[in-house]
């Protein structure tokens, strides 16, 4: 265990209480206790509020107050300061103690080193923490990565195995004439309502509405009849039932006009739908 002895300098003995309190300011709590002439008059502790209570043994007669701090809670190494009082010529302490630690005069010098030491000990702990929470987080980038080149890859696989759509070859208009004419064929006494909703042309008489509701012929049969009341650009529509008939399979049918009715609850979406197909603007 190091020695430091001087002769007393209450300078000094203030310094170690300082070192103490700032020790324990940071965290760093350490133990000491305090020893006059031989009797111990603070009990090993950290408590700085108990270091001046020595005071109340000095005397006139007191030849040595000794103070030791340990190096840590659960050690019993310690740095022993010994104070001497009412030394006579003849016995002066030596310069430099046998210990070679030196004289009282180096004490903020061995304090202040010993502060350093602890504070180069918090900051590579600390950096070994910050590196040790950078590769974890490196370690999740890396997995992430993973997983997304994999999602990417069933995704291509996905892409790959769909059918590419047919291409529409008729123009919006005759898409929606289509669907007018398929539901014509299917129920001709509710024909006039419909087209009044899709193209805004006048209702038919409500007499020859009611006129026709037993009719189950064909459209093909009922041609002489829907000619006199349609107009002019309802039969060109209608006309299109043909070409769409010839376009397409009944299950493409079904598709077309289930695109007709989508677009019909969302009028907004023709625009974009148009321009997706690069239909001409005189034909949109």
């Amino acid at each position: 265990m190091p020695v430091i002895e001087e002769r007393y300098d209450q300078n000094k003995i203030d310094s170690l209480k300082r070192y103490l309190k700032r020790e324990a300011e940071k965290g760093r709590t350490r133990d000491y206790e305090i020893i006059v002439d031989g009797f111990k008059v603070v009990s090993r502790t950290n408590d700085v509020e108990e270091f001046d209570d020595y005071e109340d043994e000095i005397q006139d007669n007191t030849r040595n107050i000794a103070i030791l701090i340990y190096d840590g809670a659960g050690t019993n190494r310690n740095t022993r300061y010994s104070f001497s009082l009412n030394q006579d010529n003849t016995s002066p302490i030596p310069a430099k103690p046998i210990n070679g630690i030196g004289g009282l005069g180096e004490i903020d010098e061995i304090i202040q080193q010993k502060l350093e030491e602890k504070d180069r000990d918090y900051k590579i702990t600390a950096l070994e923490k910050e590196l040790e929470e950078t590769q974890q987080q490196l370690t999740e980038a890396e997995d992430y990565h993973r997983q997304l080149q994999e999602r990417i890859k069933e995704l291509e696989t996905e892409v790959a195995a769909k059918p590419k759509p047919n291409a529409l070859n008729l123009q919006l208009g005759e898409i929606g004439a289509a669907l007018v004419g398929n539901l014509v064929k299917k129920n001709m006494p509710q024909i006039s309502g419909l087209l009044n909703g899709l193209m805004g042309t006048p209702d038919a008489p409500a007499a020859q509405t009611q006129s026709e509701p037993e009719m189950e012929a064909t459209f093909q049969k009922q041609d002489a009849q829907a000619t006199s009341q349609f107009t002019e650009q309802q039969l060109r529509h209608l006309k299109n039932i043909e070409m769409m008939e010839a376009a397409f399979t009944t299950d493409q049918l079904q598709i077309v006009i289930a695109i007709i009715q989508k677009l019909m609850g969302s009028p907004e979406q023709v625009i974009p739908v148009a321009q997706f197909l690069n239909l001409d603007k005189e034909h949109g």
